[in-house]
């Protein structure tokens, strides 16, 4: 019920206008419910948005933050 109640809520979402921590979360969660040996119904679906969500921050320019911590 919980995936696809998400499922749901994300394809009303503009993912690529999302920040980084929220497209994080929504990872986090995807990846929790992909873990789940219980939730296999629906597993494409939520491992296609997963794969978005690599591609859209993969494609961000890093934050100066970010940059010059990787530095050290």
């Amino acid at each position: 019920m919980l995936r696809e109640e998400f499922v749901a809520y994300l394809t009303g979402v503009d993912l690529e206008k999302r920040e980084n921590w929220y497209l994080q979360s929504i990872r986090d969660l995807l990846e929790t419910l992909l873990a789940n040996p219980s939730c296999t119904s629906g597993a494409d679906e939520m491992a296609e948005v997963l794969k978005k969500i690599n591609r859209i921050q993969r494609a961000r320019p890093r934050t100066a933050a970010r940059a010059a911590a990787a530095e050290y």
